[in-house]
């Protein structure tokens, strides 16, 4: 996806519309277009969506992120490429959990999915063999780390596997669970 940047005015617009507290994520509204929305300046702007998950915002009659946002009102700039909440909590917009990365990073920084069994991601058993795999992908590309007789050893490759192509992007990994803990 190519993320267009934003024209220059409506950065300014943002900046003199809206403030930004770094430790909370909150966006406060500075000034309203429409005195019937007078009440709405000194408090939080934004609401969750129900289908994303984001805080979303409304400028200038533009639903925007507001992560985005918050990245425009620290640096100035419009992020071009995306901006990744490291802790993979859609609504913490505190400046320490936003970091800007790729496509490719972003997707590596996951929860691990519901349905997930085996209490880590790129891990399963095959009941064929009788063995535990692991693997990853990189680059949208399967990279097998092995087949092992317990469920810790193919955990181990794979956290291994993960710190070593996706670095701290890697994500969620494990649910922490006592059969992790043996």
């Amino acid at each position: 996806m190519k993320i267009k940047p934003l024209p220059p005015e409506v950065i300014s617009s943002m900046k003199e519309t809206f403030r930004y507290d770094p430790e909370t994520g909150h966006i406060i509204r500075l000034k309203v277009d429409d005195y019937r929305r007078s009440h709405l300046i000194g408090k939080p702007c934004g609401c969750v969506s129900n289908t994303t998950g984001y805080v979303m915002m409304v400028h200038r009659k533009r639903t925007y992120l507001a992560h985005r946002v918050a990245f425009v009102l620290m640096t100035g700039e419009w992020p071009i490429s995306y901006v990744d909440h490291i802790n993979r909590c859609k609504t913490d917009n505190r400046w320490e959990n936003l970091r800007l990365c790729s496509h490719a990073q972003s997707s590596t920084n996951i929860s691990l999915p519901k349905n997930n069994h085996s209490g880590a991601r790129g891990v399963y058993f095959y009941p064929g063999r009788n063995r535990w795999v692991s693997f990853l992908s990189v680059g949208g590309k399967r990279i097998w780390l092995g087949s092992f007789l317990t469920q810790q050893e193919a955990i181990a490759a794979r956290i291994a596997g993960g710190e070593r192509h996706h670095g701290e992007f890697a994500g969620e990994l494990v649910k922490v669970t006592e059969a992790n803990h043996g």
